[in-house]
């Protein structure tokens, strides 16, 4: 009952299909398990992306998380703490990838408004029963905690 041995060629199999079809390898997701072998190199390969192309891929990610998160969130599918784990990672993405003062304040401001938003449909989830009281602590928290990172700012 050798199915690890078969998950592997199963698995090299799809590499070959991959390969075959002409994928540029660059952009397959990684699979999320070595197969005991090092990619091959392309040595036409494109340079690493630059730091600040990382950061830009990463807000632009996290957007569409964050997007996703409140839809599923309204519609009841996913906990307040796993929509405001998106929202935080967002901001911080923000906050790295920003150069001035200025786009930091801007960011901490539409990050401010944003958890104001998600404050009040915490609370009007917990007032009609369908989210816990934690919940909605957790909203007024993080929204505090952007707030005072605000201020923070303004006095820089």
């Amino acid at each position: 009952m050798n199915q690890g041995g078969d998950n592997n060629r199963r698995q090299y199999h799809g590499l070959d299909s991959i390969k075959a079809a002409g994928t540029d390898q660059r952009r397959i997701v990684r699979l999320g398990m070595r197969l005991g072998a090092e990619p091959p190199v392309d040595k036409g390969a494109a340079a690493p992306a630059s730091l600040e192309q990382l950061r830009s891929e990463q807000v632009e990610v996290l957007t569409h998380a964050s997007e996703i998160s409140a839809k599923q969130y309204n519609a009841g599918l996913i906990s307040f703490s796993e929509m405001n784990n998106c929202m935080k990672a967002l901001t911080e993405a923000k906050l790295d990838a920003s150069k001035t003062a200025r786009e930091r304040a801007e960011i901490l401001a539409a990050s401010v408004a944003a958890a104001k938003l998600a404050e009040t449909l915490a609370d009007a989830k917990f007032k009609a029963g369908l989210a816990t009281e934690l919940e909605h602590l957790e909203a007024r928290s993080y929204r505090l905690k952007l707030q005072i990172m605000e201020a923070g700012e303004q006095r820089h």
